[in-house]
């Protein structure tokens, strides 16, 4: 029960810090510079385990890690979001 609602906070917590920093870079655009090092650095280091084990495979690790950062992260907000919509294939 105690991972069950760790996992549950925590979705809410990067969903916050996701929001922050959006709104962040909006409304104070002279902060993107350091907003975007200090979140290339926390990709880097979320997959240093996977950088150690295959080096030759960096360029494609971050790039998909940018992908799934800025891209894929806001689609699973929009199906919270959207739950009750039918026109969903898979739900």
């Amino acid at each position: 029960m105690e991972i069950l609602v760790w996992e549950f906070m925590l979705t809410f917590l990067s969903f916050g810090l996701m929001l922050l920093v959006t709104l962040s870079m909006i409304f104070n655009p002279t902060i993107i510079p350091a907003l975007l090092i200090s979140l290339f650095y926390l990709i880097f280091v979320r997959n240093l385990p996977a950088l150690l084990a295959e080096p030759r495979k960096i360029l494609g690790l971050m790039a998909f890690s940018i992908f799934s950062t800025f891209i894929m992260y806001w689609q699973g907000v929009y199906a919270l979001l959207t739950v009750k919509n039918d026109s969903w294939i898979t739900r």
